[in-house]
């Protein structure tokens, strides 16, 4: 089998004091700024305003921001630790493919089973709505349990080694 070689790329893996100060300073205000919104917006669907109209589509659209939150926190302190230091090593490249894979697919569950509950809701069942803890814990523990499954599983068959795993951690792919 043949290897395929991914030179690392100098351009962005470049630990410059130029670079690493403007990366840190944006990635800190927007992240900041970003995280805050998605809190507040979280925060407001779990205990503000109405407490009684706390639908189905609420709570995954709360998982769903939860997952954008995993994953910018997350795998995106990682990336942007590699960015500014240069190469993590093979184990820091994994845990951001694997991590973003996890959350990527986290999010679209959660944005798919609300489509089709929206679609339901329009068409033909009204009172989906109202079926407020049981379906919306049961999905979200669905969605949670599908995408660690799916992690788990892009690990064990190492499918995480694509170009991305390459660059971030300057090995060859074989």
């Amino acid at each position: 089998m043949n290897a395929i070689s991914y030179p690392c790329n100098e351009d962005i893996l470049d630990p410059s004091l130029e670079r690493s100060i403007f990366g840190s300073i944006n990635y800190v205000v927007c992240m900041t700024l970003g995280n805050a919104m998605l809190l507040g917006i979280i925060d407001f669907e779990r205990w503000g305003g109405d407490p009684m109209k706390r639908t189905v589509l609420n709570q995954l659209t709360s998982l769903a921001f939860g997952g954008i939150l995993f994953h910018g926190i997350l795998t995106g302190s990682i990336y942007q630790w590699i960015v500014l230091t240069g190469p993590g090593g093979t184990g820091m490249a994994a845990s951001i493919v694997i991590g973003r894979n996890f959350s990527t697919v986290l999010i679209f569950l959660n944005l798919v089973e609300h489509i089709w509950i929206q679609c339901l809701i329009m068409y033909k069942w009204k009172s989906v709505v109202f079926i407020e803890d049981f379906m919306a814990r049961f999905l979200a523990c669905l969605n949670l349990l599908v995408s660690l499954l799916i992690a788990g599983t892009y690990y064990f068959f190492e499918l995480y080694k694509n170009a991305n795993y390459a660059v971030l951690s300057c090995n060859e792919l074989r």
